[in-house]
C-alpha cells in the first residue's frame, strides 16, 4: 500500500513549542522600514496577519525604479527574518519525536510512505541524519534528480519527503530563476544555515496570496508535478496539522479533487467548522502530538 503523509505547520508546532506562528515573527521584526510599513497597515484596518504578510511581499504597484529596489529591500528582509525564525527549530522531546517519526512517518516492506510537507524546518531531516538513515527525497537537491525509484542503500526502511514550499537550507546560485540546475542544498545544521542566511535568503515559498512570484523558475514546477502524480498515485492521504489556509486556496482545490483518498485530517482547531463542512468526521480536532504518540 501507498500512502501519503502531508505535513503542515501545526504538525511542527505539536512537537517543537519554538515554533513561530505568523505573530511572533512579525512581533520579532526589528527592520524599522518594516515597522513603518506594518503600522501603515494596522493604520487602514489590515490586521490579519496573512494578509499583512501578503501585502509586504506584494509590489504590484511599485513602477519605478526607486520603488522596486525600496520594494525588494523590504521582501529581503521578511523573508530573512522568516527563515531565521525557522533555523534553529529542535524537537522537544528527542526520544518522543525519534519514535513518532519511526511509527508514522518511515516506509517499510508493507508499506511506502512519502511524506508531503509545508514546512520549511529541518525536524524530520535532523532526526533521521541523526540515526544515520539515508533520505531519498522525491526531489533530491543535491543531485538535482527526482527520485525514480532506486534502492538507496541497503535499508528496506526509509523517508521520501518532498517539500512543496522549499526549504530553509536550499538556495540558488544566481538570483534570477529558482531553477533546479540553480538549487543546491546545504548542511542540515544550524550553524551552516544560518552563515549562509547573513548574506543570502533561502529558497522558500512564504505564506502569501500571490505565491507566483516566488515560485519562479522550474523548481517549483517539478515539486508541483511529483505531488499531482503523488496524489494519483498513492492508495490513501493523511493531514497532519495543515488546515487549508486561505492563502492556500490552490491547494485546496487539488486536495478537493481527491477528498475520497483522504481518511483523516488532524488538526488542532477548525474555526467555524470549515474543514468538518467538507471533511466530515474525518476531521480530527486534536493537538497532533496527542494523536500520533
Amino acid at each position: 500500500m501507498k500512502k501519503l503523509i502531508i505535513l503542515g505547520s501545526g504538525f511542527t508546532r505539536a512537537f517543537s513549542s519554538e515554533s513561530p506562528t505568523i505573530n511572533n515573527i512579525l512581533d520579532s521584526i526589528t527592520d524599522t522600514d518594516l515597522l513603518t510599513k506594518i503600522s501603515l497597515l494596522k493604520e487602514i484596518g489590515i490586521i490579519d496577519p496573512e494578509t499583512i504578510v501578503s501585502q509586504l511581499l506584494d509590489s504590484l504597484y511599485e513602477f519605478d525604479q526607486k520603488s522596486i529596489l525600496e520594494s525588494n529591500k523590504l521582501k529581503y528582509n521578511l523573508i530573512n527574518a522568516i527563515s531565521r525564525s525557522f533555523s534553529e527549530l529542535k524537537a522537544d522531546d528527542e526520544s518522543s519525536f525519534t519514535k513518532m517519526c519511526e511509527k508514522y512517518l518511515m516506509s517499510s516492506i508493507d508499506q511506502e510512505i512519502i511524506i508531503a510537507s509545508f514546512n520549511y524546518d529541518l525536524l524530520i531531516e535532523k532526526y533521521a541524519q541523526s540515526v544515520n538513515y539515508i533520505i531519498p527525497i522525491v526531489f533530491n537537491p543535491y543531485t538535482y534528480k527526482e527520485y525514480n525509484g532506486v534502492q538507496f542503500g541497503s535499508y528496506t526502511r526509509k523517508y521520501r519527503l518532498l517539500k512543496l514550499h522549499g526549504s530553509i537550507n536550499w538556495f540558488v546560485n544566481k538570483y534570477d530563476k529558482n531553477d533546479l540546475n540553480n538549487t543546491f542544498y546545504i548542511d542540515y545544521k544550524a550553524e551552516s544555515i544560518n552563515k549562509f542566511l547573513s548574506d543570502n535568503n533561502p529558497v522558500i515559498v512564504p505564506f502569501t496570496y500571490n505565491k507566483a512570484y516566488f515560485m519562479n523558475g522550474d523548481l517549483f514546477t517539478i515539486i508541483w508535478r511529483q505531488m499531482n502524480i503523488l496524489l494519483h498515485d498513492v492508495d490513501e492521504i493523511e493531514i497532519i496539522g495543515y488546515g487549508f489556509p486561505k492563502t492556500d486556496y490552490q491547494v485546496y482545490r487539488m486536495l478537493y479533487n481527491y477528498k475520497e483518498k483522504i481518511k483523516r485530517i488532524i488538526i488542532k482547531e477548525d474555526a467555524d467548522n470549515r474543514l468538518v463542512k467538507v471533511f466530515g468526521s474525518r476531521v480530527i480536532i486534536d493537538d497532533a502530538k496527542n494523536i500520533l504518540t
